[in-house]
């Protein structure tokens, strides 16, 4: 989680989020609803004891959706990454080895 609000505090974040339609923020927030809600809603519901003899599995059940969401954002994390320019001069490309001579 601190890793995806110190990449949200980049500005090369912000300025690619700048970008999204209104609707595709609005699709992702609504999955991550569909995710933590229930993982959190378990998480009350064992900490107020409310069904004691379904605590293990209400507890896997949060644990379970935690690591997927961490997961999932370690993906978008790693495929958000803009792949390094190319020199559009090939003049300006290092030889590799090899002699000129």
């Amino acid at each position: 989680m601190a890793v995806l609000v110190a990449n949200g505090l980049t500005s090369e974040y912000r300025q690619e989020v700048a970008n999204y339609s209104r609707a595709r923020i609005l699709g992702e927030e609504a999955v991550g609803a569909l995710l933590y809600v229930p993982m959190l809603g378990a998480l009350i519901v064992v900490v107020l004891g409310l069904v004691p003899d379904q605590e293990p599995a209400l507890y896997f059940t949060a644990v379970g959706l935690g690591l997927f969401l961490a997961a999932v954002g370690l993906l978008l994390m790693v495929f958000s990454q803009r792949r390094p320019k190319t020199a559009s001069d090939q003049a300006a490309l290092p030889t590799a080895g090899g002699s000129s001579g």
